[in-house]
């Protein structure tokens, strides 16, 4: 009946100017059904719409699917040529990302995104939240926290009641460290979808995390450092160190720096170290991890460093330490220049630094100097100055002439 077709496309018309595409799509259908069998010529046009209509909730794929069969009755029709030519550009982009996303290539995957959002906001068309979405995934895995917590909070503002838009602002308050609030954002998407398994690892995860980190702190302020680590290391193999997870992001630099602190108590010098490093990578802002380095310095008794160190936390800005703390940074600062001046004074005790005694063999020298140089390699996870001082012994103490005039 061409009148029903007529009625219900107008109707859908309606529907569109009150953007409600979901209404819109079931009309242009009935309409689309009666014209294919009463007038299949004016069916196109039709078909058009039900594209747009499908392109608006986001489901682009049926969308060309719908202009292919417009064109096929009308092969020139400027309307779905258009529209073919904006959809075909949105499936370049969408698989432009994917293809960037399985390869980590994230500068690229950031430009597909541009790319498909600007071909799908065209005509005012929102983007759907699975792509706007893109944006986060991008922003997390390059750890560019102040883009990514103010785009999820967007995301989830326009979209309240999307279980998608909830998972992307849980993931990022989880890597920013705001444990409590990401928990609450991922059982509020359980509530709108109880069977999201991705909601459910979520959840497993943050308050797995939640519960470790709160344990180690439990275990550090009642003294016990080496329950305390042992607590955040479990939390760390949550967390994980992912590249599309932003390396861990903040909350893997605070459970390091803890981490870090319980070994520097423990006098387990080089792990603690190696810590701050790793935290500082995460974090590099975090003046904490400068002091907490420093300190990790004195105790190894290379004094030059750690001065830097506590100069470099007291040159940071103001907000980034109270006044309680720069007092006490200050007092440590004033501590080791003194030990430094003593100790530049001392001559090097070269058989102590390659635990030798004075009558040593030049063999039993090479082989300290192995095992040394092993233990304190940069690469090997060891300490610069540490291994410059071995090799400095070494040096010295390899060569017969060099070695008389030192002892």
């Amino acid at each position: 009946d061409p009148g029903a077709a007529a009625f219900s496309r107008s109707r859908g018309d309606a529907h569109l100017v009150r953007r409600d595409y979901a209404a819109a799509l079931c009309d242009f259908q009935r309409a689309h059904a009666l014209l294919t069998t009463a007038l299949p010529a004016g069916a196109a046009p039709v078909l058009v719409k039900i594209a747009r209509c499908r392109l608006h909730l986001g489901e682009h794929a049926p969308a060309m699917l719908a202009v292919r069969e417009a064109l096929s009755i009308d092969p020139a029709g400027a309307a779905a040529l258009a529209l073919k030519k904006r959809l075909a550009a949105i499936e370049s982009g969408v698989e432009a990302y994917q293809h960037a996303r399985a390869r980590r290539q994230w500068r690229a995957a950031r430009l597909a995104y541009g790319s498909c959002a600007k071909a799908y906001t065209e005509d005012g068309t929102a983007l759907p939240v699975a792509i706007r979405c893109w944006e986060v995934e991008v922003a997390v895995a390059e750890a560019q926290w102040a883009e990514a917590l103010p785009v999820s909070a967007g995301i989830l503002a326009t979209h309240p009641r999307s279980a998608e838009a909830l998972r992307t602002r849980a993931e990022v308050l989880f890597f920013t460290a705001d444990l409590g609030e990401a928990l609450r954002q991922v059982v509020a998407a359980l509530k709108l979808d109880p069977d999201d398994d991705e909601a459910k690892a979520a959840r497993a995860r943050y308050k797995g995390v939640m519960d470790l980190k709160e344990e180690g702190n439990t275990h550090w302020r009642s003294g016990d450092s080496g329950g305390a680590v042992e607590k955040w290391t479990s939390a760390l193999e949550l967390v994980g160190e992912k590249e599309e997870e932003g390396g861990g992001g903040r909350i893997r630099a605070i459970l390091l720096l803890n981490r870090s602190r319980a070994h520097l108590k423990l006098g387990q010098h080089p792990d603690a170290l190696k810590d701050a490093n790793a935290a500082e990578k995460r974090d590099p802002d975090n003046v904490k991890i400068v002091v907490t380095r420093a300190r990790i310095y004195v105790g190894l008794e290379l004094f030059d460093s750690a001065i830097q160190e506590f100069k470099a936390a007291l040159q940071a800005d103001a907000s980034k330490l109270s006044a309680v703390d720069r007092r006490t940074v200050q007092g440590e600062l004033d501590n080791v220049e003194e030990r430094a001046m003593r100790e530049r004074t001392k001559v090097k005790d070269y058989y102590e630094i390659l635990g030798l005694d004075r009558n040593c063999t030049t063999a039993e020298i090479r082989k300290a100097y192995r095992a040394q140089s092993l233990k304190n390699h940069p690469d090997k996870g060891g300490i610069a100055e540490k291994f410059r001082l071995v090799q400095e012994a070494y040096n010295t103490l390899s060569d017969p002439t060099k070695r008389w005039s030192y002892d």
